[in-house]
């Protein structure tokens, strides 16, 4: 069984995450077993930001499995982005019309915990701003698994913006299920460290996983057994931010690889699409792995819509599970791309408040969005309840 709305990688137990590969590696194998097994059941992709191998393969899932699909796949035109109307009235007319599972990119941080508490069937999050991107993060354990046939054991050297990027976010706190991971390098220069998320390190700390921060990739690359390698990304920071970061770049390099000595079996990762950060060199290497990576995105994503569509699923109760007790309305959070923020319509028109959960953190009680993850700040620092 697997939860019913695959929000965030929090969400997803290790034996749910292993039923997932098992069913997607079942699928590869035969995937005629899966053709048009769904006629009657209807397909919803909603997708409020550019998408290529995430929808394409969503839908192309959805066609293998003999779906109808209605939605976008560009919100232009809409009356969501045309006219102000808000993702609220949106879901619940899909829903209405009988859609059966609604797959969903949004520019709004915690919108798809949101969606989930809006309509009565699954929620896919095919990412929602640089939070979560769960069904990515399970088609790089696929990638993984297949690569080493396990996912215990091993050394991940994670590259890139984890300040505003959601891959690496998903993906670390997906690890932190596999207990003797030997350790997560984050590399990356400050601006971009995951040390402007506290939320993962706490988590993976919680979860016992060791984990280092590094600038320099010469540093860590022979330790490595997965380099997974993400890009700048510039659209989801404001003017003043890109500012600070327009003279950082960073580049892989088949010479860096063969120069720096990396293990024979280190497989190089990316969730695409690639900048100046991936060079053209490294496909040609045996480490290279990111269009594997992107083809495994298809048996993975026939497998969720599967596992939903045939009832081998439960209701999710996150809220109850995770946090002490819950806070609505007294306060902001912090991330002003949050769903709750002051400035997104569906606060403003009452569907969303700002919901806060008391989370035992391994540095005491602290209060964290439960849609976005955000924990509370004052004065900069974090707000621990007393």
């Amino acid at each position: 069984m697997i939860p019913k709305n695959i929000i965030t990688t929090r969400d997803l137990s290790r034996g749910e995450i292993d039923f997932i590969l098992k069913t997607a590696t079942q699928i590869e194998k035969d995937p005629e077993a899966f053709q048009d097994i769904y006629p009657d059941r209807l397909y919803t992709e909603l997708f409020c930001e550019p998408s290529t191998r995430t929808r394409q393969s969503f839908l192309t899932a959805a066609e293998h499995l003999g779906m109808r699909v209605n939605g976008w796949r560009t919100p232009t035109g809409t009356s969501w982005k045309e006219k102000e109307e808000s993702f609220h009235d949106t879901l619940r007319m899909f829903e209405e019309w009988g859609s059966d599972v609604i797959v969903m990119r949004h520019p709004k941080a915690g919108s798809a915990r949101f969606a989930s508490e809006v309509v009565e069937i699954p929620v896919i999050s095919g990412g929602d701003d640089g939070h979560q991107h769960p069904t990515q993060t399970l088609l790089d354990l696929l990638t993984i698994y297949k690569e080493f046939g396990k996912l215990d054991g091993l050394t991940i050297g994670m590259m890139g913006d984890s300040k505003n990027g959601r891959t690496i976010s998903s993906l670390a706190e997906a690890l932190a299920n596999y207990g003797n991971i030997k350790k997560i390098y984050f590399i990356a220069p400050d601006p971009l460290q995951v040390t402007h998320r506290p939320e993962v390190l706490l988590y993976l700390k919680q979860q016992g996983v060791p984990y280092g921060l590094v600038s320099d990739i010469r540093d860590v690359l022979p330790l490595l057994d997965v380099l997974y390698l993400t890009r700048i990304q510039l659209e989801r920071m404001a003017d003043e931010e890109r500012g600070r970061v327009k003279d950082i770049s960073y580049c892989v390099t088949a010479d860096l690889l063969k120069d720096n000595g990396p293990q024979s079996h280190l497989i190089v990762m990316h969730p695409l699409p690639r900048t100046n950060e991936l060079h053209p060199s490294v496909d040609e290497t045996q480490h290279a792995r990111y269009f594997r990576q992107a083809k495994n995105g298809l048996p993975t994503r026939i497998a969720l819509l599967h596992l939903l569509l045939s009832g081998q699923c439960t209701e999710t109760k996150l809220h109850d599970s995770i946090y002490d007790r819950i806070e609505r309305g007294q306060i902001e959070c912090p991330n002003k791309r949050c769903i709750t923020h002051v400035d997104s319509r569906e606060r403003q028109r009452g569907f969303v408040e700002p919901t806060f959960g008391l989370w035992e953190s391994p540095e005491g009680p602290l209060l964290q969005c439960v849609y976005c993850d955000t924990l509370l700040t004052q004065n900069g620092e974090l707000y621990r309840m007393v």
